[in-house]
């Protein structure tokens, strides 16, 4: 049976506490979730949701959906945790990149090396970005005419663009899975290669070796970002074989252990549903949302 690729995206959400002060009210901006908008007003998402949708709950949309142009009231800061000894704020103000900077990141290739900071949307937020499978796993194989495509080179190449523009709105981005080589490529086809690595390490035939060394990565950045920044997410990108008949779509699964990774994933399946309404109304959207008992989600916990 003739295959394609569609995208699937593995999310789970490694969550801290931490507030600040910030204004009371608020606009979201196009395409915000609530722990977005919480974010960017310096609210940890897991400690101040529910509160935000008590106080908000006549103004949001179904699936409790931000709805532009409507101003919602941001939820006061909790004085009582010791914590808040010592805000986000002082402790992002080292580590958010501002805006006009530029960084430079060599693994998206010599013309797009370097990163403008066109906003700080995404100030205090820290990603780390996997694409599946590498190294001397291709994952799903599919082929069109004589070119043979391997799921690992376009997943790569996805997560470099994820990851650029992330750091491109603020946020600070671990790219986990490299290959010092490809960069963003624009070619119809992808070339094939086996040289990726984890941030530097030879990635291991064996499966579970393979998801634990990636897992064994994120923790232990984890256990140094949590001190800097309020929030963190790791982003598992795979791109899978789906019968030709099938629509290609984006699916994203979520650990059952976290409300707030379930959350996160239904706003962003609704966004998605929301911008091809919006620009390819004909189109249709049959992505879904679903929890998952998956290595990666299970193992990326912080110790």
């Amino acid at each position: 049976m003739k295959k394609r690729f569609y995208i699937l995206l593995l999310i789970s959400f490694l969550l801290s506490l931490a507030d600040v002060q910030a204004q009371q009210k608020a606009t979201p901006k196009a395409g915000e979730g609530i722990s977005t908008f919480l974010l960017r007003h310096n609210r940890a998402p897991k400690k101040y949701y529910d509160d935000f949708v008590e106080l908000n709950k006549a103004k949001l949309g179904k699936g409790n959906v931000l709805k532009l142009g409507v101003t919602y009231t941001i939820p006061p800061v909790k004085r009582s945790a010791a914590a808040d000894k010592e805000t986000p704020a002082r402790k992002q103000s080292s580590k958010a990149s501002k805006i006009g900077t530029t960084l430079h990141e060599p693994l998206f290739g010599k013309q797009l090396a370097n990163v403008k900071v066109t906003s700080n949307r995404l100030a205090g937020a820290c990603f780390y970005v996997v694409s599946g499978h590498g190294g001397p796993d291709p994952g799903a194989i599919g082929r069109v005419g004589k070119h043979e495509l391997h799921e690992d080179e376009y997943a790569y190449d996805i997560a470099l663009r994820l990851a650029r523009n992330l750091m491109q709105e603020g946020a600070e981005v671990h790219i986990i899975i490299q290959d010092a080589k490809d960069g963003i490529r624009n070619d119809a086809y992808l070339s094939n290669s086996k040289r990726e690595t984890c941030m530097g390490d030879p990635i291991p035939l064996n499966q579970v070796q393979r998801l634990q060394q990636r897992c064994n990565k994120i923790n232990a950045l984890y256990r140094k970002d949590r001190q800097n920044y309020t929030y963190c997410r790791a982003i598992f990108i795979h791109v899978d074989s789906r019968s030709k008949k099938k629509q290609t779509d984006v699916f994203f699964y979520h650990s059952n252990k976290k409300a707030e990774s379930k959350r996160l994933a239904n706003n962003m399946k609704d966004t998605f549903e929301s911008k091809y309404g919006k620009h390819q109304p004909n189109r249709g959207f049959s992505g879904t949302v679903s929890g998952r008992n998956l290595y990666v989600l299970s193992h990326t916990t912080p110790a």
